[in-house]
């Protein structure tokens, strides 16, 4: 019964004497050892100066002169003494109570890293609905970037891992989201719990503008690294050819039937094209159900795809005056999107 606690922060003075207490209170009923490691990116408001106060040997502060969430955590894990290692933030919004069962979960599970997730049926969370909005975003966003991720939550702040389980050396600590790398260069066990994610109580949330650009060079660093860019080439490029494929036959049988009928078997016939094509090659990998279900799930996937394609294709014809041939790459650009995410959840 060890576990190492890392706290990075950043501007936390009004928190982290409360926080760090509720955490020793959590362990010294739980736990043989312990430690808490509070890693603070020299924050001007006197964080380290207040976590120093609390007179217990088990609390170790790190200043560094360097900035950065990931970064800080990953510095906490390679000074953590014990193996097992949990993280959370320090501004009161991961309880202490969940960090017994966080260990429980993975000792019983095996695991490599359990996570703390906010959207899993039982979690709370008492943020803004703009906030909740932006998160569930994010999530979906990055299940579609990655779909080898299996997680309700690559975003969590909130985890507890097996340091042995994991390779420091993979990790840059790119921008504030440390997890979503750790899992997207790892091939980890993974499990989950429920928590409620309480308010900001005191203190303002570090998220602004420079760490949304971080998180997008972030991102573009895992797609390179973890070589889901060429997934996306490859679907974009089998996409692309399937454009010459609907433009043809749209020209072709436009000869002999209405635009309007001929935009719908042609249509048709690119998804037969694209469907075979990136199930032989884009998610090869990502295949899991027999070759006919998988078939009818992607067939009828493509319809939401192909009701947009078709939609824009006769309202900028019909309204706007655009030739037909232009309006269907348009449409077809707008139905791609919407092929890749649903291809990506069925193959997943």
């Amino acid at each position: 019964m060890e576990i190492s606690i890392v706290l990075p922060t950043y501007n936390e003075a009004e928190n982290i004497r409360k926080i760090v207490k509720e955490i020793i209170k959590v362990c010294e009923k739980n736990f043989k050892n312990f430690e808490i490691l509070v890693i603070d990116d020299n924050s001007p408001d006197g964080t380290a100066k207040e976590a120093k106060k609390i007179k217990n040997k088990k609390v170790k502060v790190f200043v560094r002169n360097e900035r950065g969430l990931a970064t800080a955590i990953k510095f906490g894990i390679e000074k953590a003494k014990y193996n097992i290692v949990c993280v959370m933030d320090a501004d009161g919004q991961h309880p202490p109570k969940y960090i017994p069962l966080l260990y429980k979960k993975l000792i019983e599970s095996n695991a490599d890293i359990v996570i703390a997730s906010r959207f899993l049926k039982e979690s709370k969370t008492y943020y803004s609905r703009i906030r909740k909005i932006i998160s569930l975003l994010g999530n979906f966003f990055i299940s579609t970037l990655f779909p080898k991720i299996k997680s309700s939550d690559p975003l969590s702040g909130f985890f507890i891992l097996k340091k042995s389980s994991i390779n420091l050396e993979k990790i840059k600590g790119v921008g504030f989201k440390f997890l979503l790398e750790l899992l997207a260069k790892h091939n980890l066990k993974i499990k989950e719990i429920p928590f409620e994610f309480r308010k900001r109580e005191k203190g303002k949330s570090k998220l602004n503008f420079k760490e949304f650009l971080n998180f997008i060079t972030l991102l573009f660093h895992l797609l390179k690294e973890t070589k889901e860019i060429k997934r996306i080439i490859l679907f974009s490029t089998i996409g692309l050819s399937g454009i010459f494929i609907n433009e043809f036959f749209l020209w072709l049988l436009t000869f002999f039937i209405n635009y309007k009928i001929s935009s719908i078997v042609a249509i048709e016939i690119s998804i037969l094209w694209n469907f075979f094509l990136n199930d032989f090659l884009t998610f090869k990998d990502l295949r899991r159900e027999k070759f006919l279900k998988r078939f009818i799930k992607v067939h009828v996937a493509r319809i939401f795809g192909m009701i947009i394609n078709w939609v824009v294709l006769v309202v900028l014809v019909e309204f706007f005056g655009i030739h037909f041939l232009i309006s269907n790459l348009i449409g077809i650009l707008m139905g791609t999107i919407i092929n890749y995410v649903l291809c990506v959840k069925i193959y997943k």
